[in-house]
């Protein structure tokens, strides 16, 4: 209809994909955000749960599941580690 010119803003469509896209990034964000609140509120609770257990922090157990989230961490990821021990004190997993 204009000739050789054409109009250089995105289609409506592309607009709204592209809002769309945000939107579900801000909700990613927010989840995230959720899920490690909730992640040190289950580790606090762990930790104060310890006395209880006459576990201490200088158990192999809990040694174990420390050097696992530090090593999460390290790669990038969310800080968790868990270490299964037996009731005579023997790491039987962890991860």
């Amino acid at each position: 209809k204009f000739g050789a010119f054409k109009s250089v803003r995105p289609r409506q469509s592309a607009r709204v994909e592209e809002q769309k896209l945000i939107c579900e990034a801000q909700q990613s964000a927010a989840m995230w955000t959720l899920n490690a609140i909730r992640d040190a509120i289950l580790l606090l609770c762990a930790l104060l749960s310890l006395t209880s257990l006459n576990m201490s922090t200088e158990d192999a157990g809990f040694k174990a599941a420390v050097h696992e989230a530090r090593q999460g961490s390290n790669e990038g990821g969310v800080p968790i580690g868990a270490c299964l021990v037996s009731a005579e004190g023997k790491i039987l997993g962890q991860g």
